[in-house]
């Protein structure tokens, strides 16, 4: 190692460290996920696309308060496509795991609406999701930003004007996050 090298590199990874976010602030989140698995009741439908949800969030140490939109699409029995979409409030528990990198849980309650895209008729109601997933933190000098992956569960009670369904489904999402 010649002499400017172990000071050249002492200096980078003081950089890194400084330069890391710091674990608190609003943040705004854009993930991607899997098609969701569908419980036993949501079998007259079949996934059509991969899941997506936009997160806003407020990060206070350990905690942090989010609120989220996301959705994907299904095709019923008879062919006619539909939406999923749901509106969250929740919470997310940090466990720091090594440096950068940490562990957290997640779970709130939302609200679910499945249309046809020509029809506003459908299903609706009320739910809770509950999950779990990993965050990195990058010393990037755009602000607060993280790569994120978490997996959750959702159980909804929806109810059309003829029935009642209890919507039960999982899906891994992987996202990112930049601080505002």
């Amino acid at each position: 190692m010649t002499p400017l090298a172990r000071p050249l590199g002492l200096a980078l990874s003081s950089l890194l460290v400084v330069a890391a976010p710091a674990a608190a602030g609003p943040y705004l989140g854009l993930g991607v996920g899997t098609a969701p698995a569908l419980g036993e009741q949501m079998q007259t439908f079949a996934p059509a696309s991969r899941s997506g949800r936009l997160e806003l969030g407020q990060r206070l140490g350990p905690l942090a308060i989010e609120g989220a939109v996301g959705g994907f699409e299904l095709v019923t029995a008879r062919a006619q496509e539909v939406r999923s979409v749901s509106l969250s409030g929740g919470g997310k528990l940090f466990f720091n795991l090594q440096g950068q990198l940490d562990a957290f849980l997640r779970g709130g309650v939302e609200r679910t609406w499945i249309t046809a895209a020509a029809d506003a008729s459908g299903y609706s109601g009320d739910g809770v999701y509950l999950g779990g997933g990993a965050e990195l933190r990058l010393a990037l000098p755009v602000g607060a930003t993280s790569l994120w992956i978490d997996y959750s569960r959702h159980q909804s009670t929806l109810r059309s004007d003829t029935a009642e369904l209890e919507a039960s489904l999982g899906m891994w999402t992987v996202g990112l996050s930049v601080g505002l």
